[in-house]
C-alpha cells in the first residue's frame, strides 16, 4: 500500500496505562482531541481499565465523538477466559468501518 492512500488513526490507552500506571488528563486529551479534529484523524481509545478509578478524565469518545471508537472489554478485569466487549462507535455517517476478529 502506498503511503499517500494508507489512513491514519491516533490509537491510545489512555487510562490506567499498563505497566506504568499512567493516565492522560482531561487537558491532554481535549488538546489530542483538537489536533485529530483538525486534521480528521479518527481516535482509537482501547480503555480496558477505565471504569476502575474513581476520578478518571472522560473517554475520547465523549470529547469527540464525531471521531472516537471507544473499545472496552472485561477480559483484564474480571478474568482472561472472559472475552466480552463493547465499541461505542462515531456515526454511521462518518465512513469508518469497524471489523472484529477473534482473540
Amino acid at each position: 500500500m502506498r503511503a499517500a492512500t494508507r489512513r491514519k488513526r491516533f490509537i491510545s490507552i489512555p487510562t490506567l496505562l499498563n505497566p506504568t500506571t499512567h493516565t492522560i488528563s482531561e487537558r491532554r486529551r481535549h488538546a489530542i482531541a483538537e489536533v485529530a479534529r483538525r486534521f480528521a484523524v479518527p481516535i482509537v481509545e482501547d480503555d480496558p481499565y477505565g471504569f476502575l478509578p474513581t476520578m478518571a478524565p472522560p473517554p475520547f469518545a465523549t470529547i469527540a465523538p464525531e471521531l472516537s471508537w471507544h473499545v472496552a472489554g472485561l477480559a483484564k478485569c474480571l478474568g482472561a477466559g472472559l472475552r466480552i466487549a463493547y465499541v461505542v462507535a462515531p456515526d454511521v455517517r462518518s465512513g469508518w468501518l469497524f471489523a472484529s476478529g477473534r482473540a
